[in-house]
């Protein structure tokens, strides 16, 4: 896990403004999108950002009724093309929600059992290790308990661990469903994606493949808040981190899963059941982390997102019909998330001390 350090002195970074409210024109969100907290919010987020060396970032914060966004500074440092709303970003990680909620959906119509070992379904080349490699399910792949590493870095892929033993992060574990759903349903990722999830939702700029030719993308920057190249997204996607994104589009997602909690409490328990416990107040389940902030039982849904130089997190909460998703371009872009967090809703935030990124003071 990443633990960027903040610069010791930064540079002032300029910081231009540019946002709209999506909910309908000149509609102001709601009363659960407590207002005084939003203004206060999209007075603070360009000091922070300077001093965080954050040159563009964009956020929408989300209801089941009203969607709130802004955009914030710059998509590439030394340029004058303002970040939007519908600013391209890569979601890293916020991918694993999105998949997660369409291996669920899989779930729902009866091709995938939670419980049943991926192996029965498709034997993965990949993975030559003997000992457990039949004892992995959807549900251990989905709640980062299949002994897989986060990612091989060009190693063979090894189950490191007795599966359902233990919690370890794995892209690799997401990776492997994917083919295995991919393998069963005739379809790649992509294309499922557009169909389930990204076409109903409404989310007109999000793929899973980004070849760098689409308008408005943002530029990754290092530590100081200098641009690096940007870099593609092939086919056939990774379901693990490749999701390309807009905050209105991410926004517009939490909020069709607020709607559909709403409507139907057994997903909440369906995404949290059988949760693995991580750290006091945090745990993980089916494609989130969980986060029970004082002695709340009904816990929040939050993930952090980390391909380097973009950082994103997102954090919804059904108790409270709120949740935010913000898309960071350099690599001090966690650094925010406390700030961002406590200001929306305040309280204990337990999830800050296991996730260990450097936080302004």
């Amino acid at each position: 896990m990443r633990r960027p350090r903040l610069p010791a002195a930064v540079a002032a970074v300029a910081i231009l403004s540019h946002g709209a409210s999506l909910a309908a024109a000149g509609q102001e969100a709601n009363a659960s999108v407590n207002a005084s907290r939003l203004s206060s919010l999209d007075r603070d987020l360009p000091a922070w950002m300077a001093e965080a060396a954050v040159p563009g970032l964009s956020i929408a914060v989300v209801s089941a009724d009203t969607i709130w966004t802004r955009g914030y500074g710059v998509l590439a440092a030394g340029e004058g093309n303002p970040v939007t709303a519908e600013s391209l970003f890569e979601a890293a990680s916020l991918s694993k929600p999105v998949f997660a909620r369409m291996a669920l959906m899989e779930v729902e119509r009866g091709r995938l059992r939670l419980d049943t070992p991926i192996a029965e379904y498709w034997e993965y080349p990949d993975l030559r290790d003997v000992r457990w490699r039949d004892r992995i399910t959807a549900r251990m792949v989905l709640s980062h308990r299949s002994g897989l590493p986060n990612w091989r870095r060009d190693q063979p892929l090894d189950i490191q661990f007795e599966p359902g033993n233990r919690f370890q992060y794995s892209g690799e574990g997401y990776v492997y469903l994917e083919r295995a759903i991919a393998h069963l349903r005739g379809e790649g990722l992509e294309e499922r994606a557009q169909e389930m999830v990204i076409a109903p939702a409404g989310m007109l700029r999000s793929t899973f493949v980004f070849d760098g030719t689409a308008s408005n993308h943002a530029i990754p920057h290092d530590e100081e808040g200098q641009p690096q190249e940007k870099r593609p997204a092939p086919p056939p996607g990774n379901p693990a981190s490749s999701l390309h994104t807009t905050a209105a589009d991410y926004g517009r997602f939490i909020q069709a899963l607020l709607l559909e909690m709403r409507a139907d409490t057994s997903i909440m328990a369906r995404m949290t059941g059988q949760r693995t416990a991580v750290a006091d107040g945090v745990a993980w389940g089916l494609g989130w982390g969980l986060e029970y902030p004082g002695e709340r039982i009904r816990p929040a849904l939050w993930h952090w997102g980390d391909n380097g130089p973009f950082k994103a997190f997102v954090y919804v909460d059904p108790v409270e019909d709120l949740g935010f998703v913000f898309f960071a371009n350099a690599m001090n872009g966690l650094a925010l998330t406390r700030r961002i967090l406590e200001r929306l809703l305040p309280g204990p935030h337990p999830l800050l001390g296991w996730l260990r990124y450097d936080q302004l003071d």
